[in-house]
């Protein structure tokens, strides 16, 4: 009985260091991250030295992208800022070696007046937004440790009330968010409300 107990306590010793030898956290690669899935986030308009808010200055916005397995991640977006409300969508591309997204935003809205004189309404202005975002996809290499996303996101607002010159502002935007679900098509399940 002692010489099986013997042999099977150095069959659990020998199992032990195989085991050993692969696997670990990081499974012998750069990264235990899977980028595949849904991320949301919001971006922080960064004020100007003058503190002044203006079109595109000192917004907030919020977002949300699903990114497959293979091809590019789609999602939606909403900003706000100087008065305006601006949604569309978002289009970009995970890097799992850099633990990177990059994408763009665009969104287009029409304000719409009643004219007495016509039937029906007419365009009285055209906001639109374009956005250039960067995110390091941070974390998620302990069993309880969720991943985060951080980084910055350059936006541009045209406003055009066709009365005068079109007004452009630029502006910078600090991006924050986590991964919501290891399920990418979430982001595309969810719409926009009409008026945005």
């Amino acid at each position: 009985m002692k010489k099986i107990l013997s042999l099977l306590m150095a069959f659990v010793f020998m199992q032990t260091q195989t085991w050993a030898l692969s696997g670990g956290p990081f499974q012998n690669s750069s990264s235990a991250v899977n980028i595949v899935g849904t991320y949301a986030g919001v971006m922080i308009g960064n004020l100007s030295v003058g503190g002044g808010a203006s079109l595109g200055g000192a917004g907030l916005g919020i977002f949300t992208i699903g990114l497959p397995a293979g091809g590019i991640g789609t999602g939606i977006f909403a900003l706000f800022s100087g008065g305006q409300a601006v949604g569309g969508d978002v289009v970009g591309l995970g890097d799992p070696e850099s633990l990177t997204i990059r994408g763009v935003m665009r969104g287009v809205v029409s304000a719409r007046s009643v004219n007495s004189t016509t039937v029906g309404a007419l365009v009285s202005s055209v906001t639109s937004v374009g956005v250039q975002f960067e995110a390091q996809i941070q974390g998620g290499r302990g069993p309880s440790s969720g991943v985060r996303l951080v980084g910055t996101a350059a936006t541009t607002v045209t406003f055009d009330d066709f009365t005068g010159p079109v007004t452009t502002t630029s502006s910078d935007f600090t991006l924050t968010g986590y991964k919501q679900s290891g399920d990418s098509t979430l982001a595309t399940s969810t719409t926009l409300p009409p008026d945005l």
